[in-house]
């Protein structure tokens, strides 16, 4: 976990270093993901962090490029996170808003694997 989170800290740096908006959305998800496998908030540019956090950046930005896809991607990882630590409300109004998105956007794939996963 220490590995991933110094790798994904990088990737947010060299995005911001960049400007490039969907490094910086990207590396916020998984630094969200990352976050998740940790007791503790993480630290980011040295501000603690939790998860919902980390992944409230990445919807803002993935949000203010208008990246839809992008955006249901995080939508599903912040729900299954929400799952995990008891919020099943939080959890399923996200989970339900990302299946929405793919299924606007018709993106197939997605919608099987978020049924699959749901056991649907």
């Amino acid at each position: 976990a220490e590995d991933a989170l110094e790798t994904a800290l990088r990737a947010l740096e060299l995005g911001q270093r960049t400007e490039n908006q969907d490094y910086i959305a990207s590396a916020w998800r998984t630094l969200g993901l990352v976050a998740s496998s940790f007791a503790e908030p993480i630290l980011v540019g040295g501000e603690a962090r939790d998860a919902a956090a980390c992944f409230g950046e990445s919807l803002r930005v993935f949000t203010e490029m208008g990246a839809e896809a992008e955006r249901a991607r995080t939508l599903r990882d912040w729900a299954r996170y929400e799952r995990g630590r008891g919020d099943a409300e939080s959890g399923a109004r996200m989970w339900r808003e990302s299946r929405e998105i793919f299924s606007r956007l018709r993106i197939r794939h997605e919608l099987e694997r978020m049924s699959r996963e749901a056991g649907e």
